[in-house]
C-alpha cells in the first residue's frame, strides 16, 4: 500500500525537511494536526495488521486539470494572474506538481520500503517575487509587474481586516492572521534524497510546471466566456 500524507506532517523547525520528524503542534492547528494525527493512525494499523506501507508526503499541490481550485492554488496562481494579490506578502512555499505526485505514488507502489516516509516536493522554496517574475516572461503583453514587498505590521492588519470582513459577510478571508504569522518570512527547504535513493524519483522543471498552471487557469477562465 501507498499512503498519501502531506509535507505538514513534518516538524516545519528542522530543516530540511527529510521525513524524519512529527509537526508537534496541536488541535489549534487543524490541518497540519489531522495530517499528523491520519498518518500516525496508518503507520499504527500498519504495525498492528502487519501491512506493508510505504508513505509519500508532497509538498503544496500545482499543476493543471484540477477539477477545483484549493485556497493554495487560488493564493499562489489564481489571484496573482487576475490580479487580485495587491502586494508581495513575503511568502515562500514548496510546491510539488501533481503529475510528480501520481508518479511518485507508483513508484513507491513498486519500490518504497515498508514503513518508509518519502519527502515529494521540490526543495528549494518558490516566493511571490518568483511567480511575478514568471508571469512576466510568460505574458510578456500581459503588464505583470513586481509587487513591493508588505511590512509585516501592514500584513498583520490586511489579514486583520480580511477576517474581520469575512466574518462579516461569511465568506472566506483573502488571508487569516494565522496564515500571516505562520509564513512571512520563512523561507522551509526539504531534502529527497530518501525518495532518489529508494524510489528514483526527481521532481519535473520547476518552470515548466508554472507554465502548465496558468496555461490551465487561463483556459478555465475561457471556457467560461
Amino acid at each position: 500500500m501507498v499512503y498519501v500524507s502531506s509535507l505538514v506532517a513534518l516538524d516545519e523547525r528542522q530543516l530540511p525537511l527529510d521525513g524524519t520528524t512529527w509537526n508537534p503542534i496541536g488541535p489549534e492547528g487543524p490541518y497540519p494536526y489531522s495530517k499528523a494525527q491520519a498518518e500516525k493512525l496508518a503507520h499504527q494499523l500498519a504495525a498492528e495488521l502487519g501491512l506493508d506501507i510505504s508513505y509519500i508526503l508532497p509538498s503544496a499541490i500545482m499543476g493543471p486539470h484540477f477539477s477545483a481550485l484549493t485556497p493554495s492554488l487560488r493564493g499562489l496562481f489564481a489571484d496573482p494572474l487576475h490580479r487580485k494579490t495587491p502586494f508581495n506578502p513575503n511568502f515562500h512555499f514548496l510546491l510539488v506538481d501533481a503529475r510528480d505526485v501520481a508518479r511518485a505514488c507508483h513508484l513507491a507502489a513498486q519500490r518504497g520500503k515498508s514503513g518508509e516516509r518519502y519527502v515529494i516536493t521540490h526543495e528549494t522554496p518558490l516566493g511571490f517575487t518568483d511567480i511575478f517574475a514568471h508571469l512576466q516572461a510568460q505574458f510578456p503583453q500581459g503588464g505583470y509587474r513586481q509587487k513591493p514587498v508588505a511590512p509585516r505590521p501592514l500584513l498583520m492588519t490586511f489579514a486583520w481586516l480580511a477576517e474581520l470582513g469575512a466574518n462579516l459577510t461569511g465568506s472566506e478571508p483573502m488571508l487569516t492572521v494565522a496564515d500571516a504569522r505562520e509564513f512571512y518570512g520563512v523561507k522551509l527547504t526539504a531534502s529527497l534524497d530518501k525518495a532518489r535513493r529508494d524510489l528514483g524519483f526527481a521532481p519535473m522543471n520547476l518552470a515548466t510546471s508554472l507554465t502548465d498552471t496558468f496555461d490551465y487557469l487561463v483556459q478555465l477562465e475561457a471556457g467560461k466566456n
